[in-house]
């Protein structure tokens, strides 16, 4: 006697014959190391690695995350480098695991000009994107020399400057004499206590005379004086080739301007602290903030002027060029120090960097077409307007330059 299947056997059946399938607990990530080093991103370059990097050398950048990979066993790297004129790179991305399955990456690449690259890296599958500007600059280092022969040590010379025409301009010591050195010999020598130079225009200033007088290669050729009410100092100054602020007494005076024919008093400021001439712009600096005519002030920290344009540090990693009502922020972290804002300034002073690693190096920013441009200079150099001092180039019969 044949029995059928009811519906409810039939499903018990299928059941049993089924494969049986195990549900895992959803992934939980171990908690986190507080000890490790975690970088968000907008700090993800390992600075450590690359102080500041140059042109031509090899870069290698570290990113480092909280994120973890400990539920994606398959995680990988990707990414792209874009060079300034935001072509793509070749770049190497590379897994770096951290520490409780903290994902990270390492990427090298060659910059071959200096300027600003865009490192953008990708924790796949979708696990977290990063980017990061990294400011490549100018390597100045083996560039042509200009050697002067001297009659005496350049450590002689309390400052020591050369003009566009050739002439070296020394303040001398223990003499107090500006000398004047053309074709190893001296040439011209005058009793003051200060000079000041900027391409061919040598400004000269005793207690109570300044005199502005131009190189043309044969002689400093006298165009201008202009006397003091009370006493002349250079302590708190500003010079380029048309102008020049300075104290008289206690107060500062200027810009003393050339007008082509004699040297005027504009009479634009009644002030004290350290000038700063931006363009037609007249400012002064007390050490906390900076001051226009007005008597408006801003609480900055100077530490370079080019130009029209004044650029200040945050003290952190942000230098800002400031021109005009304007401000372009130069993100720029490093492991050093910036110079001192100086208290006379020949032309300009374009903000000079020091890292830590090796504080005899030397790196500077300027402005080009481009924009804002680092330049790395030879061990021990000192910057002038217009060149670069060699301190350990030179000799006791020599005197090396390189052209700014």
């Amino acid at each position: 006697m044949s029995r059928d299947l009811s519906p409810a056997w039939f499903v018990v059946l299928l059941l049993a014959c089924a494969p049986q399938v195990t549900r895992q607990p959803p992934c939980t990530p171990p908690s986190p190391n507080m000890g490790f080093a975690a970088f968000d991103a907008g700090d993800a370059l390992g600075v450590d690695s690359i102080p500041l990097a140059i042109a031509g050398s090899p870069v290698e950048v570290f990113f480092r995350t909280e994120i973890s990979t400990f539920c994606e066993p398959s995680w990988r790297v990707e990414g792209e480098v874009l060079d300034p004129g935001n072509q793509p790179l070749a770049a190497e991305f590379v897994q770096l695991p951290g520490a409780d399955s903290a994902g990270g990456a390492r990427v090298r690449f060659t910059p071959p000009t200096a300027g600003s690259y865009l490192i953008t890296v990708r924790f796949e599958p979708s696990l977290g994107q990063f980017q990061r500007v990294l400011r490549v600059g100018r390597d100045r280092r083996a560039e042509p020399r200009i050697v002067d022969a001297m009659p005496f040590p350049s450590s002689e010379c309390v400052s020591l400057d050369r003009t566009l025409a050739g002439s070296i301009v020394c303040l001398r010591s223990p003499s107090a004499l500006v000398v004047v050195v053309r074709a190893g010999q001296i040439a011209e020598t005058f009793p003051y206590g200060h000079a000041s130079v900027i391409g061919n225009t040598v400004w000269l200033v005793t207690d109570q005379r300044l005199e502005r007088r131009v190189d043309t290669g044969a002689s400093l050729v006298l165009t201008g004086s202009l006397s003091a009410n009370r006493t002349w100092s250079v302590n708190a100054s500003f010079f380029d080739e048309e102008r020049a602020v300075l104290l008289d007494g206690s107060q500062l005076r200027g810009p003393v301007r050339w007008n082509g024919t004699e040297l005027v008093d504009d009479r634009l400021l009644s002030t004290r602290g350290t000038p700063i001439v931006l363009g037609s712009v007249v400012l002064t600096f007390d050490g906390r903030q900076v001051c226009d005519r007005s008597g408006s002030c801003t609480p900055l920290v100077p530490v370079g002027v080019d130009g029209d344009g004044l650029w200040t540090f945050d003290g952190v990693r942000t230098m800002t060029l400031i021109t005009g009502a304007t401000g372009t922020p130069f993100n720029l972290r490093f492991d050093g120090f910036a110079s001192e804002f100086p208290s006379s300034i020949s032309g300009s002073f374009t903000p000079q960097l020091h890292p830590d690693r090796n504080q005899g190096e030397l790196f500077t920013i300027v402005r080009s077409a481009e924009g804002p441009a680092l330049e790395q200079w030879p061990y021990a150099t000192r910057l002038t307007h217009d060149f670069a001092f060699l301190v350990l180039e030179s000799s006791p019969t020599s005197v090396t330059w390189m052209r700014r």
